[in-house]
């Protein structure tokens, strides 16, 4: 399962391969922020999951639905979404493989000023995810246009996803 706001940059087979092999629940470990990243020391906390990529083998995991279906608001509302509940819940929760999904905004994006320079160069990755802002077409669009979040934008197109929107994309019927 994957959320529509991502880019696929390789073949899959090995996603596949690896649910065979281990089972389980696979879901990616949650991406820290720079701070937590470069000084987990003092800025630090616990890592849970980000379900934009889950893989389970069919039928594996249907009390996740059983529970949260039977579940109140009451019972939920301290979850901060659905990731805190599959993080919590699934049997046998594995994470990806780090590298193998990484995250447009905390991974490939730069802070300013080297964002106004540097390109952001097409990773090795089987994934890229977008969390949050920006969404994929943000950074499609002319020159000049700002994309991002206050900490990480950029003003022109990123030349890798410009070539898959333009290759992958289809026209809508309005």
């Amino acid at each position: 399962m994957m959320d529509v706001d991502v880019v696929v940059l390789r073949d899959l087979t090995p996603l596949f391969d690896q649910l065979r092999a281990k089972g389980g629940l696979h879901i990616i470990r949650e991406i820290p922020d720079t701070l937590p990243r470069w000084f987990p020391s003092v800025f630090g906390k616990p890592l849970r999951s980000n379900s934009s990529v889950v893989g389970f083998i069919a039928g594996t995991q249907d009390h996740l639905f059983e529970m949260f279906r039977d579940k109140s608001y009451a019972q939920v509302q301290h979850l901060r979404n659905d990731q805190d509940f599959i993080h919590h819940h699934a049997q046998d929760r594995q994470h990806w493989p780090i590298g193998w999904m990484i995250s447009f905004k905390k991974d490939c994006a730069f802070h300013f000023p080297i964002n106004l320079v540097r390109p952001i160069r097409r990773p090795d990755a089987f994934v890229v995810i977008f969390h949050g802002i920006p969404n994929p077409e943000d950074m499609v669009q002319g020159p000049f246009k700002r994309w991002g979040s206050p900490e990480k934008f950029g003003y022109f197109p990123v030349r890798w996803i410009k070539d898959y929107w333009t290759r992958y994309s289809r026209p809508t019927d309005h």
